[in-house]
């Protein structure tokens, strides 16, 4: 398999921006975006957590 040549079926497509991806797909709904946030306290210490409003829904 290394070093031989592979038929590439969708490369036709993904190459002239016709291919469907699969995050394209919303058959459940639109998707869910991630973000990253960095901590604003350098060291801390929990000394509560409010769970209320997640045990809601």
């Amino acid at each position: 398999m290394i070093g031989q040549p592979l038929n590439r079926v969708d490369g036709p497509l993904k190459v002239s921006g016709r291919a469907t991806y699969a995050y394209e797909y919303w058959e459940a709904g639109q998707p869910l975006y991630g973000v990253i946030v960095g901590a604003t306290i350098g060291k801390g210490r929990i000394t509560r957590i409010d769970t209320e409003s997640a045990e809601r829904t």
